[in-house]
């Protein structure tokens, strides 16, 4: 089936695409936040909660203003209080004074879940970027309560202190932020791989937080849609470089993210596999320094620096 490109959308036009100068200066306070906690923990750097900083104070304040929803101008405005907590609170040793500080960003988190609630009623619409825009927002409390397990260090489920973590990062970049750019990529590229791929990262990412603590293989339930479909739509959007303008660099931005979503997607799939089968793969420690780094940085960051630069309409 040939690629469309979406003509229309009923979602009112945001502003014009605003500089790459005042992307930075609308994000000064997650960007402050940000090189305030790696001052504060230069001596103890830990790679993981560096990670989880740059998704709450930098990729969703930036994904926020992708999505059009019931609340989300309040969200925007008390996102970067609850975001400060949170990096405080990843700042400071685990125990109740770490998770009462984390509790403002959970708070700003299940506002963005009400947010998904308020969205879902008023859409009811099933196209994949719709549900993308509902399933990103909703994702996001998940990663809130995750925060306070693990600023008490405690493990519910069963789950490890280290999966704990994980899914904290797992919600903010495969959840909220995959969702997200699933979603743009599917509005401008109506076609079935498009939509499938989409649906595929909107459902995946749920999967694998489900099967964290159910063994590898069970684990490939999620693995395997999540991979598929992020480099599929990496690959749609690789040959459509043409969704956003060519102006402030938004398209280098595109194809910087689309690229950097394979290599890790693949090493999270043989890492799961070689946990399954018992052959050498990556630890942990070395999944973060790729696969966490590439998605964070390269996939999630990249993404919604592109189309926030790019897209006149939001999700």
């Amino acid at each position: 089936m040939a690629r469309q490109v979406l003509p229309t959308d009923d979602t009112p036009p945001s502003a014009d695409p605003p500089a790459l100068r005042d992307l930075v200066v609308s994000s000064r306070l997650g960007l402050a936040c940000m090189c305030g906690y790696l001052l504060a923990t230069l001596t103890r750097s830990n790679l993981a909660n560096d990670l989880i900083v740059l998704g709450i104070v930098v990729v969703v304040p930036i994904g926020l203003e992708l999505l059009d929803a019931p609340g989300i101008d309040l969200l925007r405005r008390a996102w970067p209080v609850g975001a400060a907590a949170g990096a405080i609170a990843l700042a400071l040793p685990t125990g109740r004074f770490a998770a009462a500080i984390a509790g403002s960003y959970v708070a700003v988190t299940v506002g963005a879940g009400l947010c998904a609630l308020a969205l879902l009623l008023r859409r009811r619409s099933v196209a994949p970027d719709r549900v993308a825009a509902v399933a990103a927002l909703g994702y996001l409390p998940v990663s809130g309560l995750a925060l306070i397990a693990d600023r008490l260090h405690a493990t519910p489920l069963g789950y490890s202190h280290e999966i704990v973590k994980l899914t904290v990062a797992h919600f903010l970049f495969a959840g909220f932020a995959a969702s997200l750019l699933s979603g743009l990529t599917a509005r401008q590229i109506r076609n079935r791989a498009s939509s499938l791929a989409c649906y595929g990262a909107i459902i995946a990412p749920a999967l694998v937080g489900a099967t964290f603590s159910a063994g590898p293989r069970v684990q490939l339930l999620g693995v395997v849609p999540l991979t598929v479909s992020l480099v599929t739509l990496a690959v749609l959007t690789l040959s459509r470089v043409d969704l956003v303008p060519p102006e402030r660099g938004a398209r280098w931005f595109l194809r910087a993210s689309s690229l950097s979503v394979v290599a890790p997607m693949l090493l999270a799939l043989d890492w799961t596999l070689g946990l399954a089968s018992g052959v050498p793969h990556l630890s942990l420690e070395q999944m973060e320094a790729t696969h966490g780094v590439l998605n964070a940085v390269g996939y999630a960051l990249c993404g919604v620096i592109a189309w926030r630069l790019g897209s006149r309409r939001r999700l």
